[in-house]
């Protein structure tokens, strides 16, 4: 039996285009799973959120892009966070996601889009994203 090239070309095209469709369900269905994941544990900090703790952990997910600006936060009261800042009030190169250690202190008051992080003998200023919530 003689196989023609149209057929090898198509059996080819339809393997490869099959092993990029799985890849891309899966790709998509790990990226939904994650963002339901960040949505629970790690909701946006938001102008009217307050906020006084020590930070105990950060996490920032692969695949994610501006990791000086934004970084997500564990505090010791049990709450997460996802800090999106917009820029630095005290000192325009030191960026967040350099900064934000386990110890220091995450302050935040009610109403602001203001933070501090507090931690070796200083303070850091940051303007977030003031996103508000409409519940």
């Amino acid at each position: 039996m003689k196989i023609n090239r149209n057929s090898v070309g198509l059996i080819l095209f339809t393997l490869i285009m099959s092993y990029g469709g799985i890849e891309f369900y899966y790709s998509t269905k790990e990226k939904k799973q994650m963002d339901e994941f960040l949505n629970r544990e790690y909701p946006i900090l938001l102008s009217q959120d307050s906020v006084n703790s020590i930070i105990t952990s950060t996490f920032y997910p692969k695949g994610w892009r501006a990791g000086q600006i934004i970084h997500c936060i564990k505090l010791d009261d049990g709450r997460g966070f996802t800090v999106r800042t917009r820029y630095n009030l005290s000192d325009e190169n030191v960026y967040f996601g350099d900064i934000v250690k386990q110890g220091f202190i995450l302050r935040k008051n009610p109403e602001s889009d203001t933070i501090m992080v507090v931690g070796n003998n200083r303070v850091y200023k940051y303007i977030i994203f003031g996103e508000v919530s409409y519940d």
